[in-house]
């Protein structure tokens, strides 16, 4: 497949997956902020937030954001089947409140994403950053 062809690594935090589909594996929990724990992630509720945590734990100094928009739905839609769900943007804001007041020093978080609701993180425009 084309993730594989480009050597993009592939994870998940979900045990069956990782088993089913040949993925990396990475553990997550419910808890506040963003995890110091190795190979641990917190959830924070959405997959955004799942992956500023693996951008930390993968070592990076920094983790820019674009496409955080926060203010409902989904760029490609809605999810299909047992994937939809209701999504609580209000939640996910206030994880990310919560992560921005908990950043480990040495690592930062950008947010490029223009009109965004996410308004915890220094901005930055995309054009600049992506140039």
């Amino acid at each position: 497949d084309r993730a594989r062809e480009t050597g993009a690594q592939l994870w998940t935090q979900d045990v069956d997956a990782a088993k089913k589909y040949g993925l990396n594996h990475i553990k997550s929990q419910r808890a506040r902020g963003i995890s110091r724990q190795v190979g641990v992630i917190n959830q924070g509720d959405n997959g955004g937030f799942q992956a500023v945590g693996m951008a930390y734990q993968s070592g990076v100094a920094r983790a820019w954001l674009l496409g955080f928009d926060m203010r409902g739905g989904h760029w490609h839609g809605p999810h299909p089947g047992m994937l939809q769900k209701n999504c609580r943007f209000d939640l996910y804001l206030d994880h990310f409140r919560h992560m921005a007041n908990d950043l480990p020093i040495g690592f930062s978080v950008v947010n490029c994403t223009p009109g965004g609701a996410l308004e915890c993180f220094p901005r930055r425009d995309w054009r600049e950053v992506f140039a």
